[in-house]
């Protein structure tokens, strides 16, 4: 591992190796652990932190309006009879497929 000097820029260092997948150099400064986290974990699944970042907000909002589906069948279970369930069912079924894509690269 490299330090970074206080003369380089940390912000032109995050631009560089975010933008591209890993394995990433991670400088060691205060909160290195940190900022390696923020990259090997996309690395590890074959990503760029903004393409994990993508994928993990796309999840979120398909899990909020899942959750929001099965909030109103728990007031009125007539509407949304199996939009929660249809949509976790979706859901795992493109994470799989994105795994399997992983897995095969």
């Amino acid at each position: 591992m490299r330090k970074i000097l206080r003369h380089e820029c940390r912000s032109a260092w995050i631009r560089k190796n975010l933008s591209r997948p890993g394995p990433y150099v991670v400088p060691m400064a205060t909160g290195t652990r940190l900022l390696a986290s923020f990259v090997e974990h996309p690395a590890s699944a074959g990503e760029t932190y903004l393409q994990h970042l993508r994928r993990a907000l796309r999840v979120a909002a398909t899990l909020a309006m899942a959750a929001g589906a099965a909030l109103v069948h728990a007031l009125v279970p007539a509407l949304c009879t199996t939009r929660a369930s249809d949509t976790i069912f979706a859901l795992h079924d493109d994470l799989r497929r994105v795994r399997d894509r992983q897995d095969a690269a």
